[in-house]
């Protein structure tokens, strides 16, 4: 079994229709990483969550060669200390694909901040844990717009 395999194995991809409200998610703390999705699917955003570096890099591949399948989101939100992955290696990823998207870091350590400075894209934000929702929700609609109306369930 390759490894190539077993990493696309890992993710399923869905037929979701190509419009404003895509975000990829990529949060190695399980808990958190359920609560912002469930909070961002609460607000009507369509989440694709990645637990790690390998799934997040897999995700925006699987974006380049089937996009009727993977959606390019609309923004990704990621830790800014993924094991094995450094900001800019991210965003240099996203340059690599052609993914023009912003990118919303979220870190608990200050000194992490330094890693995405110098950057020059003016669609990189980094929020600092904790953080409120409110917090995300403003910088959100700062990037990509108000959040589409949520779904009566």
């Amino acid at each position: 079994m390759s490894q190539q395999w077993i990493l696309e194995a890992t993710l399923t991809p869905r037929r979701v229709p190509s419009t404003r409200g895509q975000v990829l998610l990529s949060e190695q703390d399980s808990e958190l990483r359920s609560l912002l999705a469930s909070v961002l699917r609460e607000h009507g955003y369509a989440v694709f969550e990645a637990s790690n570096n390998v799934q997040l890099f897999d995700y925006l591949w699987n974006c380049r060669r089937d996009a009727e399948s993977w959606p390019e989101p609309d923004i990704v939100i990621s830790d800014l200390r993924l094991p094995g992955w450094t900001a800019p290696e991210l965003l240099r990823t996203l340059e690599y694909s052609l993914i023009k998207t912003p990118v919303l870091f979220i870190t608990a350590n200050a000194e992490d901040l330094h890693a995405v400075r110098g950057e020059n894209r003016d669609t990189v934000v980094v929020l600092e844990k904790p953080f409120d929702m409110d917090a995300l929700a403003r910088e959100l609609t700062r990037l990509v717009g108000p959040a589409p109306c949520a779904t009566a369930g």
